[in-house]
């Protein structure tokens, strides 16, 4: 079977570089056009101030957010210029497992990486 469009999801976690090599070699293999898909998550409060936050402490961590999505874009972009693949980025944000299925909906294939439950690093919510 050939894919024409494969879907990987992208996070910061410490597993993102591998799932990334995996879809950069199949859509090699397939001469596939790869779309990087990242979520950026919600503002998190601490749940007994939720609604009594500052604005500039909900700003604040939304700018934090947006500069650990631009830094996953460019290294994407990055390495899929030094591949040589066709390529797009998407993100976007809310429900994580809702933007990530609805754009699964239109690729081939998806690929996906595992909860890991120790490392702290990534953005993606545990199970």
């Amino acid at each position: 079977m050939t894919y024409k469009s494969i879907l990987v999801h992208i996070d910061d976690s410490k597993r993102n570089a591998a799932r990334l090599d995996f879809a950069v070699d199949m859509a090699s293999a397939h001469k596939a056009h790869l779309t990087g898909i990242y979520v950026l998550r919600a503002p998190t409060a601490v749940l007994y101030a939720e609604g009594g936050m500052p604005v500039e402490f909900y700003e604040k961590e939304a700018a934090a957010t947006q500069e650990l999505a631009n830094a996953a874009k460019a290294a994407f972009e990055q390495r899929l210029a030094k591949e040589g693949l066709s390529s797009e980025w998407r993100q976007g944000q809310g429900d994580h497992a809702e933007i990530v299925v609805t754009n699964a909906r239109y690729a081939d294939i998806t690929v996906l990486g595992q909860t890991d439950l120790e490392d702290t690093s990534s953005s993606t919510p545990p199970d």
